[in-house]
């Protein structure tokens, strides 16, 4: 109880200010500076900027972390859970309220169980987020899908899961961050079931980060995380740079939908050349 009240109090003191302003969740400045490219090597500078200074935090460091980047907005000392968004106590009680759910499996990414000192994409509080241990349980590692799936979490076409309404953009951002962070480790998004060092569906997960754009909870949760480990999420941050790259037409329809992760920039990145629209996890008319 000690370690979990000093944790969370010192954590908060370090966060509120950063929460409190007027731009509270835009990023730092220059953060992004030396990210110009397109293509690959856009996504390499993008991984490069979220790697430099990132101070890793460990698996064990989560069951205390959550508190703050989970946050219940409604309900002080709870959390909300991924995929049901129930609201439970905070504090961690070895798991019996609540686990540490991996939503890149950790059968799919090199490397055994984490333990408590784990680090790196098995341990990042950007890949994983508290969830009911049965639901963890049944969702066990299968892929993510379909695109056109809505309504609650569970499992469409029997191999499939949909992490529900709330939590479709919000795991496609999860992902693409570790598919960008740690790229080095060989992994990578595709569509239809992943093999080892893969996760998907790719189609699913790109038309979910249009149709669940960040939200208060999502945003705050990147910003939380940043004050705590000095790197974000870049997909979760809603910023120019996405339109800078764009030709002007694409520049002016993201700004008038203010919204600046595009298609196209995300195209540019190389996720959308990897989509085939007719994979299992793609539009299905």
């Amino acid at each position: 109880m000690r370690r979990f009240a000093t944790y969370c109090a010192m954590l908060a003191a370090f966060a509120t200010p950063r929460l409190c302003n007027a731009d509270q969740y835009s990023p730092p400045a220059a953060y992004y500076s030396g990210v110009t490219g397109t293509g690959a090597t856009l996504k390499t500078q993008l991984g490069a900027a979220m790697t430099a200074g990132h101070v890793e935090r460990s698996y064990g460091d989560f069951r205390d972390s959550a508190a703050l980047s989970d946050a219940d907005p409604n309900t002080p000392g709870n959390i909300l859970l991924a995929y049901t968004r129930e609201s439970v106590a905070a504090e961690w009680d070895s798991g019996a309220t609540w686990n540490r759910e991996h939503v890149w499996p950790v059968s799919l990414q090199p490397g055994s169980a984490p333990s408590n000192s784990t680090k790196g994409n098995r341990g990042d509080p950007h890949a994983l987020r508290p969830a009911d241990p049965s639901t963890n349980t049944s969702r066990s590692n299968s892929p993510y899908g379909f695109a056109d799936s809505t309504g609650e979490n569970g499992y469409v076409s029997g191999t499939y899961y949909f992490p529900g309404d709330s939590d479709k953009g919000d795991v496609s951002r999860q992902l693409f961050y570790s598919d960008t962070r740690y790229a080095d480790l060989g992994i990578s998004l595709v569509d239809g079931n992943p093999g080892s060092n893969e996760m998907g569906d790719l189609s699913a997960l790109l038309a979910w980060h249009y149709l669940d754009p960040p939200d208060e909870f999502d945003r705050r949760r990147n910003q939380v995380i940043y004050s705590q480990a000095l790197n974000p999420s870049y997909f979760r941050w809603l910023m120019d740079l996405g339109t800078r790259n764009l030709p002007p037409s694409a520049q002016e329809t993201s700004a008038r939908a203010g919204r600046f992760h595009s298609p196209e920039f995300l195209a540019q990145s190389g996720w959308e050349s990897r989509t085939r629209r007719s994979s299992p996890g793609g539009w299905r008319n």
